[in-house]
């Protein structure tokens, strides 16, 4: 599955911020044949700089915020580094003290990602993710990132929590918008309160590097040798922990047989069990997410939104009964 770019520019290239970028990287003031934009959204942004390497391959640059770069540069530098995996390879970082953003610079792995409906893609994300949780486990500087358990879940909890409180009294607000929200109030309250039952069954796993948001748009394909190979990116919400989110979307059975290698008592339950967890967490993070917009005001801003949360809500409810979770 490929998506193509949002925009394609051609004409004055020198003056566009991820070429003065690299050019300032590099030292180099050679101009790309051209620049697509893959991403943008505020200070956010991903190009490919088609032509713009030192042997005429295409470079991909990613603006961030510098609130958010040093986890991913930690995994980029310290981590990945050490693994015996396939990884984009990473040129470097620009973060000039003077910018509230910093700039990477990866090797372009093309434009296919992986699709879950694809047994064999599945598998094949499946074996890599186990092989960097248990190459990350001993790796002291994973543990320096920020905690991607069941902690970091529990604040999503408690921020949506905080912003469902905050809009129920807003404007613009039919009565069935406050069903739905008063609904899914009930339904991260319920779960807060026996949230040690959700910790008690993140077991089976060490802690270990944990992407965090491992899903097809943040995993690359490419042919490598004899077959397909994976190369994850964007590892912004990377952290340590018991890596239930990262078994959410991936072949549970493929990274139990790979995870048996580095931890041979592992259960085909205890991983069956955690992947359900995953899917609490990753449900609970995207209903705070939608819970950010509901800060608008107006009708308009604030009805895709609710249409979120409503499906959010039957999922993270469907997730639950999964885990046996009573709550």
């Amino acid at each position: 599955m490929s998506r193509p770019p949002i925009a394609v520019l051609r004409e004055d290239l020198e003056t566009h911020p991820a070429l003065r970028a690299w050019q300032d990287f590099r030292s180099r003031e050679d101009v790309p044949e051209r620049i697509e934009v893959l991403r943008q959204h505020g200070v956010v942004g991903v190009y490919r700089l088609v032509g713009a390497g030192v042997g005429g391959e295409s470079v991909i640059a990613k603006r961030t915020p510098s609130a958010k770069a040093s986890v991913e540069r930690t995994v980029y530098e310290a981590l990945l580094p050490q693994m015996q995996v396939t990884t984009p390879k990473f040129y470097g970082a620009l973060a000039p003290e003077s910018e509230t953003h910093a700039w990477f610079f990866l090797e372009d792995v093309g434009a296919e990602r992986y699709s879950d409906a694809d047994p064999e893609h599945l598998a094949l994300t499946a074996r890599w993710i186990a092989r960097v949780h248990g190459a990350a486990v001993d790796l002291p500087a994973a543990r320096t990132l920020p905690d991607g358990g069941p902690g970091r879940y529990h604040e999503h909890l408690m921020s949506a929590r905080d912003k469902i409180g905050k809009r129920l009294l807003g404007p613009e607000l039919t009565p069935d918008d406050v069903t739905l929200l008063r609904a899914v109030l009930d339904r991260v309250q319920r779960l807060a309160s026996d949230w040690s039952s959700i910790e008690r069954r993140c077991v089976g796993l060490p802690a270990t590097l944990v992407h965090g948001d491992f899903r097809p748009k943040n995993v690359y394909l490419r042919p490598n040798g004899a077959g397909l190979a994976c190369y994850p990116i964007d590892w912004e919400t990377a952290g340590w922990g018991v890596p239930a989110a990262d078994l959410t979307r991936i072949d549970v059975a493929a990274y139990w047989s790979a995870a048996r290698e580095w931890r041979a008592d592992l259960s085909l339950d205890a991983v069956q069990r955690l992947a359900k967890i995953g899917q609490v967490f990753r449900t609970i993070a995207a209903i705070d997410w939608e819970c950010a917009s509901l800060r608008f005001e107006t009708r308009r801003m604030i009805s895709q939104p609710l249409a979120s949360l409503a499906v959010l809500l039957a999922r993270l409810t469907d997730a639950v009964r999964m885990t046996g979770v009573p709550a």
